[in-house]
């Protein structure tokens, strides 16, 4: 079984820079150099000069850098450089945290649309939902697991069913669901959650993982008897031993059912390393087997796959970038600490995803630099494998032998999810135009079969099948469709697919029917064409009076297509507003790795140049009112929509809300500072190198931190940062120099940091609400009865 999901995007970085550090005094607020500037457009309850922000102290701090254009050494001030430490380190950054929040807090009591806010996106996001069947066993007697949440529940269900109950539940539409209730999330209590499944091969054990919501340590993992689901009226119940520690998704049950494989990863457990280990069903977890362990010192992390046979454990090794080191050990061999490992791939030096092995026939997805990408197979041959010490396999040098590949790359469009069937069959998502096109191909020959779903609009979630069976699901969603269900059925006699839609979810109180989504294009500044799409309600005149809400990601290569969530609803629902999902270069979404490269390093002025085009074409055609955008900005979309705001037109902008992960990905403010964090490449292969001349220049001149406009009124600006203390000082450092260089700037500059009083739940929660109340009140919209 295989599962493609949406991929997850780790950002770090590090510097070599000298450094002058002399403390200096509080400085007083700059008064601004055109008194006429500040006098329009003040908010209402709201007034900077008897409000004014909380006191920041401005350090003597400089970098040196060489630079091409200035044919020298060119000294950059870094005032905010004492906001980087974390604030457990540093008692002034806590300081700065809390002042900040507390204004921020105070702002908010203005906010009259915000509870109900939060209860329209909670009524958004009441809908029944299914998830995907997922095929375990063999392809004569498969069985299938899913959960099921109903209307008004919180909880969900979990289901075991057969290939008979499925057949049923494609006629009925899945009413009523197929199967049997293995696990009701509510029997856990009301702390707890799950978040994986799967079943053993021989059908009788069901491996689950939870959670619980108010704390942030990894999961646990259980194991549930099955073995008389269909024949039993008595509840299951779970075999006594439970793993913690654990955060992977991967159905690691050797071919036996014996026990299963799982990755360690709980920094509190031994020295904090990834391991790979070996749980043998009815023995103490203490007797598990370590397999692979990582090399603390090369900060190496650890994600592992079985072959679909289950012959081979394959493991994936990185250290600072998405690219790995790729090994393979047999199965066939006893499990221990001491096993022999084949190296498939002995370098970073791409990015491999693991599709099916026929034998010792290998077929992987690889990610070239500079190159789209393409199914490779390798020759894994199991005669070179070798024992080594735990910790130690990059030792091993040797590189599997790569066939001719299977599928070439196509250069306008990126394979974006896939799955396999039948043994040797493949169904690939390609990703062109801002639409996704599936097809079938079969692995030997590399041949094209058929284009399934040619009509097919939307952005896929998951694609999922049994590599032997003939059954594949698409799991979709997109603005205004929550959840939608294919099933695709592969016909072996006529050698092709037929693909019905057997669920489709709806929402409570919403009805779908009476939204649309548009793909429009708008052109840039070198006459590129830049695609987007509008989600709006249906019959709503384009007059030029709407508010509307951009949000894109535009770096990386990430596929940013559009999806349900219930924020986005509640925008659209509410002010009858309208949603706008831009494809500017640098992203993955419209012509592959050509799309990326020219929104990249020195080419990355395309991508603000994209989005500024995006936002005039919408003003343009009365599809939105000037002053009435809204600036949605995620992760790495964050930094270049603060670049957008530096650089755009006055008064186009209306709001900014820069979000960051609760955990994890984050916008970057001062691009000379991108390799301050240990550990990373990623970055600065995207961005540039500020310690290279040629880098340092494009570098300086689009660097949100380096870049405040003083003679412009600007947006109000509400920051989001994360609990990821190793990178949301990018937030503060700009915060603070928005607040110091536009001291009377008629819209605030907010910093809304994680409530540590709050589980993580409710910090989601707020961060879904926050966004939408904020714009409404900047923009002072009128919330239409509901």
């Amino acid at each position: 079984m295989q599962t493609m999901l949406s991929p997850s995007f780790p950002f770090w970085s590090t510097l070599v820079a000298v450094i002058l550090l002399h403390t200096a005094p509080i400085q007083a607020v700059p008064s601004p150099t055109d008194s006429t500037l500040y006098a329009r457009n003040l908010l209402p309850a709201w007034d900077p000069k008897s409000n004014p922000y909380p006191s920041v102290r401005r350090d003597d701090v400089s970098y040196t850098y060489q630079s091409t254009a200035s044919k020298g050494n060119v000294s950059v001030a870094d005032p905010y450089n004492y906001l980087e430490p974390s604030p457990a380190s540093s008692k002034e950054v806590q300081s700065f945290m809390e002042k900040q929040a507390a204004y921020f807090k105070g702002y908010t009591q203005n906010m009259k649309d915000i509870e109900a806010v939060r209860a329209s996106i909670k009524s958004a996001g009441n809908y029944d939902e299914l998830q995907f069947p997922q095929a375990f066993g063999s392809k004569e007697k498969p069985l299938y697991t899913f959960y099921y949440r109903e209307i008004d529940k919180e909880s969900r269900s979990y289901y075991v069913a057969t290939q008979a109950d499925l057949e049923q539940a494609y006629k009925s539409k899945f009413s009523p669901i197929p199967g049997k209730i293995v696990l009701d999330e509510a029997s856990l209590g009301s702390d707890i959650y799950t978040y994986f499944q799967n079943i053993s091969p021989d059908g009788k054990k069901f491996l689950y993982r939870t959670m619980v919501k108010s704390s942030k340590k990894p999961g646990t993992i259980h194991v549930r008897d099955i073995s008389d689901i269909f024949t039993s009226s008595k509840p299951p119940k779970d075999y006594p031993e439970q793993i913690t520690g654990n955060s992977d998704t991967s159905d690691g049950w050797t071919l036996d059912s014996n026990g299963f494989f799982y990755l360690h990863n709980d920094h509190d457990y031994a020295d904090g390393t990834d391991t790979v280990l070996y749980h043998k069903i009815g023995t103490p977890v203490s007797d598990d087997i370590v397999v692979a362990k990582a090399d603390k010192d090369a900060y190496e992390s650890f994600i592992f796959q079985l072959s679909n046979d289950k012959k081979f454990i394959v493991l994936f090794v990185s250290t600072s970038s998405d690219k790995s080191r790729v090994y393979a050990a047999s199965l066939d061999q006893p499990i221990s600490s001491n096993m022999k490992w084949i190296s498939i791939e002995p370098e970073e030096d791409l990015q491999l995803e693991y599709v099916t092995n026929l034998g010792n026939e290998f077929y992987f997805v690889a990610n070239y630099d500079n190159e789209s990408n393409e199914v490779v197979k390798y020759f894994v041959d199991s005669t070179k494998a070798v024992q080594v010490a735990l910790g130690k396999l990059k030792k091993l040098k040797s590189k599997a032998k790569i066939e001719p590949t299977v599928i070439p790359e196509d250069k306008s469009a990126l394979i974006d999810r896939f799955t396999t069937f039948d043994t040797d069959k493949m169904l690939l998502c390609y990703t062109q135009d801002a639409k996704r096109n599936f097809y079938i191909y079969d692995l030997k020959s590399g041949k094209r079969i058929q284009h399934v779903l040619p009509d097919f609009v939307g952005s896929s979630s998951a694609i999922t099948s049994l590599a032997s069976g003939t059954d594949m699901f698409l799991w979709s969603w997109t603005f205004n469709t929550p959840e939608q269900l294919y099933h695709i059925k592969w016909n072996q006699e006529q050698n092709s697919a037929t693909s019905d839609l057997v669920f489709e979810a709806k929402l409570k109180s919403i009805d779908l029917s009476q939204f649309t989504v548009e793909l429009k294009y708008a052109t840039s500044k070198d006459s590129t064409k830049i695609p987007f799409h509008l989600f709006y309600r249906k019959g709503i005149k384009f007059d030029g009076t709407r508010p509307a809400m951009l949000n894109f990601f535009g770096a990386f290569r990430v596929i940013w297509l559009p999806f349900y969530d219930a924020s986005y609803m509640t925008w659209v629902n509410d002010y009858d507003a309208i949603y706008v999902e831009p494809y500017p270069r640098g992203g993955g979404e419209v012509k592959a790795e050509s799309w990326h490269q020219a929104g990249m390093l020195g080419k990355k002025q395309n991508t603000l140049d994209d989005v500024n085009a995006v936002i005039q074409y919408l003003i343009d055609n009365k599809i939105a009112a000037k002053g009435k955008i809204v600036m949605y900005g995620q992760f790495a979309g964050s930094t270049a929509t603060m670049a957008v705001v530096n650089q755009g037109p006055e008064g186009n902008i209306g709001a900014v809300i820069l979000a960051d992960a609760l955990y994890g990905s984050y916008g970057e403010y001062d691009l000379l500072r991108l390799d301050t964090v240990p550990g990373t490449s990623r970055d600065v292969a995207e961005y540039g190198d500020p310690h290279n001349p040629d880098a340092f220049d494009w570098l300086y001149k689009i660097s949100p931190l380096h870049n405040v406009n003083k003679t412009k009124i600007y947006p109000a600006v509400m920051f989001q940062p994360g609990n990821d203390t190793l990178s949301n000082w990018h937030g503060r450092k700009m915060v603070a120099q928005l607040q110091y260089d536009l001291p009377n700037n008629p819209k605030p500059f907010l910093f809304n940091s994680p409530d540590q009083a709050l589980t993580d739940d409710e910090n989601v929660e707020q961060r879904y609400s926050f966004p939408i109340a904020f714009a409404s009140h900047v923009l002072e919209l009128q919330r239409k009865s509901q």
